[in-house]
């Protein structure tokens, strides 16, 4: 890689990085190295690793298209759609903390809360997936409003698909974020990720037009199927041995109950490596 390319990259990298901080000392109304280091909150702390996380998923799909070969207007585009892409992460998942689970995201964060601060983490990183596959989307054929309707598409159906997919639960995964359930809380960040990772991937590739762009996305959101039988049979039938059951079990009861933080971390992992495989091969 040409060394011109590199600090190119490097450079958009940091700039991107550094305007993610200042929009979350924003949100937060407290500087991050103070909430970090003096206060020691790990609620705040995993949250962020999550937000940066987003924030590098939305850079890397800006950098990866072919640019105009004039690095001054290819790094004004770039920081164009990502000064976007950064803010809708920010505000899209804090809104919609608050629309789907009626929790004060900040307020709990503040309390320490590591729970809330995970499922946040999951939330921002399925969101970077949906703003990466939607900028990915339009390298050749589209505009910022094929964007923009894209990314609106692709963030519905994250919610919505994790809003039904969590009606397989027997427990209120509120009431257990509030409550501090960590376990619970890793189980729906997995479901988040797992959903973003093919809600990003049907939203990828050089736009054509609405109707095929519209078929490919939905033929894509078809792995989340998958994960029904991965929870019920898989993870709670064979690895926990709790047999097959069309509704609650085992799994729920280890989770709500027990609040088993070994038995979450696999069905999250479960969801995520299901769906990184079943789009990568399709």
């Amino acid at each position: 890689m040409p060394i011109q390319t590199i600090l190119f990259v490097a450079t958009i990298m940091v700039l991107m990085v550094v305007f993610a901080r200042l929009v979350n000392q924003l949100l937060m109304k407290t500087h991050l190295s103070d909430a970090l280091i003096k206060a020691d909150n790990p609620a705040l702390g995993v949250a962020i690793a999550g937000y940066v996380f987003g924030v590098v998923l939305i850079t890397t799909a800006l950098l990866r298209g072919e640019g105009s070969g004039d690095m001054v207007q290819d790094g004004l585009i770039a920081l164009a759609y990502g000064v976007g892409g950064v803010l809708f992460l920010a505000f899209i998942s804090l809104f919609g903390f608050k629309l789907f689970h009626a929790v004060d995201y900040l307020e709990e964060i503040e309390k320490r809360n590591v729970a809330v601060g995970i499922v946040a983490a999951g939330r921002f990183i399925a969101t970077g997936l949906v703003i990466a596959g939607t900028i990915s989307g339009d390298a050749k054929g589209g505009t910022v409003l094929t964007s923009i309707i894209f990314f609106l598409v692709g963030q519905i159906a994250l919610i919505l698909i994790a809003r039904l997919y969590r009606l397989l639960t027997n427990y209120n995964d509120t009431q257990e974020f509030i409550s501090g359930n960590i376990a619970a809380a890793i189980s729906y960040a997995g479901v988040m990720v797992g959903i973003g990772i093919a809600v990003g991937s049907g939203l990828r590739g050089d736009f054509i037009d609405y109707q095929t762009s519209f078929i490919g996305f939905g033929k894509s959101l078809l792995v989340v199927l998958s994960f029904y039988p991965i929870r019920q049979f898989l993870v709670q039938g064979v690895l926990l041995g709790g047999g097959f059951a069309p509704y609650g079990g085992k799994l729920d009861d280890e989770v709500s109950k027990d609040r088993n933080v070994g038995v979450s971390v696999i069905e999250a992992t479960a969801y995520i490596s299901t769906a990184i495989l079943v789009t990568e091969l399709s």
